[in-house]
């Protein structure tokens, strides 16, 4: 009954974070991404020391330059904003609100846009403490009483590796054997750190497979000795265990490619519709390369990709049983918009099949269809997915929340 309660507060707990690492609050503010310079598909992740460096980017579908600003903040283990510190105590920086000065617009391209990006840290804004970070970009709000309004946010972390986190992953789990499930074991070393209460003072979440809206807090570890604290046959660490992402490409609009049925030019939409093959209801584990419900823009040419690849509605279509009593969305860590309800399928009475559209810029994309009890994609043991555990100090009197290790560890076919 105890472990019970323990699995409802955490569920409770990772509602109140924050949903997404990136959303999106207008309709002209799309493909917003964050990587890392240097690694394709990387976490949102920055040592503190060593010169690394994030980009983030986004598209304007309104084609009147519209002057943006950028803000960065820093938060707490679960994401909201640490109001005990001082600005200038985290952050140096020549103003609290700066201008995006980098844009282009499209080129050659049947929908129109500007391309924005910024890099951090720059020589304008570099974050000093160790933690979990927002980005928000704004522009001039209509609002009188407002200055700025919000067009876009994406979370960040900075982080010291200050503690040392071994973990293991099975499939023998104490729910049930290389079935549904997979299971973590995780021991974190803080002998490096002075701690007068680890259990009060050290936060461990996991996150599977990026899912931040589904981030879970460790409980209380089953082990505790001198500088270690170690959670074994610990049943909030099972996790379901899925099926590897499904993917498309719509690197051109004059033919078909990776999954993609026809490629045609709809008057009504004024755009380029890419209908991928219809997709069924998956009822075995089928083994694929994918990057963990990520996506990479590019077009043929596989030149000048952020300005010059166009964008397109792509058409989902899943045979699934009808009228359902769940909703059924079409989920990527590309499904950056607040509203949830544009990637969500609606039932065709004609093609007798769960359909949805969704403009996306041109490139390789990855996606599976999210349930409540998993019902499209299934639970297969075998599947390859991407655990990240982060370790969170708070020492007794601190005024904020420090990232003192991260690890990630991936289940192997």
């Amino acid at each position: 009954m105890k472990c019970l309660f323990l699995k409802i507060a955490v569920i409770l707990g990772c509602m109140s974070a924050e949903a997404q690492q990136i959303r999106t609050f207008v309709p002209n503010i799309v493909t917003p991404r964050l990587l890392h310079v240097s690694e394709v598909n990387g976490l949102p992740i920055l040592p503190l020391r060593g010169g690394e460096q994030l980009e983030f980017s986004f598209d304007d579908l309104d084609t009147n330059h519209e002057r943006y600003y950028y803000r960065v903040e820093h938060c707490d283990q679960r994401f909201q904003p640490t109001e005990q510190l001082l600005e200038s105590s985290y952050l140096q920086a020549t103003e609290n609100t700066l201008p995006i000065d980098l844009y282009e617009p499209s080129r050659n391209t049947t929908v129109n846009y500007n391309h924005y990006s910024l890099l951090l840290p720059n020589a304008d804004m570099r974050m000093l403490l160790p933690g979990n970070y927002r980005l928000s970009i704004l522009r001039e709000a209509e609002d009188a009483e407002e200055e700025f309004e919000t067009v876009t946010e994406a979370f960040f972390m900075v982080g010291e590796q200050r503690v040392s986190i071994n973990a293991s992953l099975t499939t023998m789990t104490d729910a049930d054997y290389n079935n549904r499930h997979q299971q973590l074991t995780v021991e974190v070393d803080f002998s490096a750190l002075r701690l007068s209460r680890p259990e009060e003072e050290l936060s461990v979440y996991v996150v599977q497979n990026r899912r931040w809206d589904k981030m879970r807090k460790c409980p209380a570890p089953n082990y505790l000795t001198m500088g270690k604290m170690k959670w074994q046959h610990c049943r909030d660490l099972i996790f379901n265990a899925g099926n590897e992402f499904r993917k498309f490409e719509t690197l051109s609009t004059e033919y078909p490619a990776l999954h993609v049925d026809r490629m045609a030019w709809e008057a009504e939409r004024d755009s380029y519709v890419a209908t991928l093959y219809t997709d069924e209801v998956r009822k075995n584990y089928l083994y694929d390369e994918d990057l963990t419900g990520g996506f990479i823009i590019r077009n043929t040419d596989n030149y000048d990709n952020d300005t010059e690849s166009d964008y397109i509605y792509v058409h989902f279509r899943l045979n699934a049983p009808l009228r359902l009593d769940y909703p059924i969305y079409v989920y990527g860590t590309w499904a950056t918009n607040a509203d949830r309800e544009t990637y969500r399928l609606h039932y065709n009475e004609e093609t007798r099949l769960y359909e949805a559209s969704v403009m996306l810029k041109q490139g390789y994309y990855n996606y599976y269809y999210d349930t409540p009890d998993d019902s499209v994609e299934g639970n297969f043991y075998q599947t390859q997915n991407e655990y990240l555990i982060l370790v969170y100090d708070r020492p007794i009197g601190s005024r904020y929340d420090s990232l003192v290790g991260w690890k990630v560890v991936r289940s192997k076919k």
